[in-house]
Formats: structure tokens, sequence, C-alpha cells
């Protein structure tokens, strides 16, 4: 268990890094990880941008505050991955699919009165 929840922070760690480094423009190897957010001059509403980015890569629900929370990259990454290691093992204790798993219907079908089913 341990070593998907290092891989998970690793994958989120490293998504955090090369967003960054594409939104500053600079190589990722100049992020510190350790270092605090606003190190890198994030102002609020790209953090939240970035977090919202990181929402839909992810595929589950963040905090758009929560970069204030977990200010450093490593920081932030370890708490996701804790929490989504949480999540999913609660799931499959509770025999719940996992969201991004989920079929996902067409408007035909969410609009129809009625669903035809083939016996």
């Amino acid at each position: 268990m341990e070593i998907q929840t290092t891989q998970s922070t690793e994958k989120i760690q490293a998504w955090l890094v090369s967003y960054l480094a594409e939104l500053l423009e600079i190589e990722p190897s100049e992020i510190d990880v350790s270092a605090a957010f606003d190190r890198y001059g994030l102002d609020s509403s790209t953090g939240i941008s970035m977090m919202a980015d990181l929402e839909e890569w992810l595929g589950q629900e963040i905090e758009p505050t929560i970069m204030f929370d977990f200010n450093t990259i490593e920081s932030l990454a370890r708490n996701l991955s804790e929490v989504n290691g949480q999540v999913n093992q609660l799931e499959q204790t509770q025999g719940i699919e996992p969201e991004n798993n989920k079929p996902n219907l067409s408007n035909e079908s969410k609009n129809s009165d009625y669903i035809e089913v083939e016996l």
C-alpha cells in the first residue's frame, strides 16, 4: 500500500512541476518541490485555475484553496495522494465503483423517458 501512495505522490508532484514549468516558461529542473508556491509568483486566481486543472487530471474533487493549506508541491502532492488512497480504499470497502470508471450516459439516454433494454 505504501508503494502505491509513493507512486501517486510522485505522479502528482511531476504533474505540478510540469504545469508550473510550462506556466512560468522555465525548465522543470528549476522548480523546487519544497519551495512555497508564492516563491513562483502565483496569485490566487492562477492557483485556483491550477487546482481546477489538477482536479480534472486526478478525477477527484479538490478544494480550490487547498494550495494555501499545503503551500508546497511536495506537501500538496503528498496530501492529495493520501486522500486519494483513502477514497479509493473506502470505495473498495463499500463496493463503490470509482468515479472515473462509471459510465458516461449520453444526452440521449439522459433526456429520454425510458431506456431500452434488451433481454
